[in-house]
């Protein structure tokens, strides 16, 4: 999606702006007073998993100070020789949405295969990012003179922030599934009590944030299992397949903390996208839905012979079997009737010469049928019935 947007100036400047920050490389000499800064920018933090308990680990190891000395001792370009110095990243400015990729794929390099972490791995719902910065780790004692660049000025910011989503990942190295648990933050109300959606391919449900750590942070499970050799019931520990893949936090802006409410404008266009998508989406919801195929059931599968007009009333019949057939149940996901529905049809051509004729004339006349179920359905099973 990022590579999409950097094709625009436009919206590569509000990527950048929403997402884009800096983290600076520093070489602070023990020897003499200069210091090297190398700046770049960054869209995602990458964390380590893997050795790790939490986030902040994983932030502390990223900053972590190295010492160079002896046989590594840093050539300083100012003066001209060696000297024993101080390597340390720091950000440098943080962005308003902070993205983390936590690192949960690595290669193996005995088996040659690349495997999964799935080892605990916790975040916090609000993220300091303080003890991080360059003002926090370069500003006690370890500032030199010159440090800071000319007519830079200082910018009073929240280094705190609000998770506001999760990518999760199930599966193996090799392949799975993702889907996404997200904070509303367009509704103030819902913010501030913390209203959480799953987002699941095209289910949408609320979730409990109080959640957040079995489904998210990896590491094992315990469940119960009967061992017919003790005839007892017995903890069985495994790991969970299903982890935080991207984290995304939102930084508490200052008016926020003072209570004040945030707004954001929607377009027209996209609300009346959103309205005939989740039209659509209802009514698929209630079409396909099993209740409603068992009353299509019933209502096919059993005509009383009381009637005064039994061809008739076999040939309606037979159009409406097939009618639900063809446009409805063959395009829900799950089809566990599908051949008692097939058995049906046939007993219904075979017992109505009306109904055989009516449903040649409508292959004959109307090609929509045959295009859906012969060429555009990709289900193999469905095309051969």
């Amino acid at each position: 999606m990022f590579t999409y947007l950097m094709e625009s100036e436009r919206k590569k400047n509000t990527v950048k702006t929403l997402f884009g920050g800096v983290i600076t490389n520093n070489v602070v000499s023990l020897d003499c007073d200069h210091v090297s800064q190398t700046a770049e920018e960054f869209y995602t933090v990458r964390c380590q998993v893997a050795d790790m308990k939490n986030i902040y680990e994983s932030l502390d190891e990223v900053t972590i100070k190295d010492t160079l000395e002896g046989d590594n001792m840093y050539t300083c370009s100012q003066c001209g020789k060696k000297v024993r110095a101080e390597k340390r990243a720091c950000f440098k400015k943080l962005p308003r949405i902070l993205s983390f990729n936590t690192m949960r794929y690595t290669f193996n390099m005995v088996t040659m295969m690349k495997e999964k972490v799935n080892t605990h791995f916790s975040f916090p719902l609000r993220l300091d990012m303080t003890p991080y910065t360059e003002d926090f780790l370069m500003g006690k004692g370890e500032r030199k003179e010159g440090f800071r660049e000319e007519g830079e000025a200082k910018v009073t910011e929240s280094y705190e922030y609000d998770l506001i989503g999760v990518t999760v990942h199930t599966g193996t190295a090799d392949g799975g599934h993702y889907y996404s648990f997200i904070r509303d933050i367009v509704n103030p109300h819902a913010y501030k009590n913390n209203k959480w959606y799953l987002f699941n391919d095209a289910e949408v449900k609320p979730f409990d944030s109080a959640q957040l750590a079995s489904e998210c942070f990896g590491g094992e499970m315990t469940t119960k299992t009967y061992d017919s050799v003790t005839d007892k019931f017995m903890d069985f520990s495994f790991e969970k397949t299903h982890s935080a893949y991207m984290l995304f936090y939102k930084r508490v802006e200052l008016e926020e903390e003072n209570g004040k409410d945030f707004s954001f404008d929607v377009s027209p266009d996209l609300l009346e996208w959103i309205w005939h998508d989740n039209m659509q989406f209802l009514q698929d919801k209630n079409i396909f839905e099993h209740t409603y195929f068992g009353f299509m059931w019933q209502l096919c599968s059993s005509i009383p012979s009381t009637l005064p007009d039994p061809k008739a009333v076999s040939l309606m019949t037979a159009k409406l079997s097939t009618s639900f057939v063809l446009e409805t149940f063959i395009h829900s996901k799950e089809k566990p009737t599908m051949l008692q529905w097939i058995e049906l049809l046939t007993k219904q051509f075979n017992n109505s010469q009306a109904a055989c004729e009516w449903f040649l004339d409508r292959m004959a006349d109307d090609n929509w049928w045959p295009m859906q179920i012969l060429i555009k359905c990709p289900n193999q099973i469905v095309r051969q019935v």
